[in-house]
């Protein structure tokens, strides 16, 4: 299962959007919140306005 989202991650890290929740950490099978959610999203499409 954690294979399935391999490429996804390796990308996201890849491309700084994100790091992880620790040192090489992931936060596997727990729900982001709205605030990471929106780093995310800041960090993959630039800051809005």
């Amino acid at each position: 299962m954690i294979s399935d989202y391999y490429k996804a991650v390796l990308w996201a890290v890849e491309n700084g959007i994100t790091s992880g929740t620790g040192s090489n950490v992931f936060g596997v099978g727990k729900t982001c919140t709205r605030a990471q959610i929106i780093t995310f999203l800041s960090k993959a499409y630039g800051p809005v306005g």
